[in-house]
């Protein structure tokens, strides 16, 4: 029925979201899976992949040094 496939959505969605919540360094892995479940454009998963990458930098050793140099 469409309710219990509802439910089975939502509990799908629900553990994916807690896992990813719970497991920074699977975020990378955990991205793809969410990214079809909410039908992202390919310009948002772009638009998050960069500022996945400009965050990765930003706590990196290097842009922490950076930051406090500025």
């Amino acid at each position: 029925s469409a309710e219990a496939k509802h439910a089975q959505d939502h509990a799908y969605l629900r553990a994916l979201i807690l896992r990813y919540l719970e497991m920074e360094s699977q975020h990378e892995a955990l991205f793809p899976a969410i990214a079809m479940y909410f039908k992202f454009t390919e310009a948002e998963v772009d638009r998050l992949a960069k500022k996945q990458e400009e965050h990765a930098f930003e706590t990196s050793v290097l842009g922490r040094t950076l930051s406090v140099g500025s």
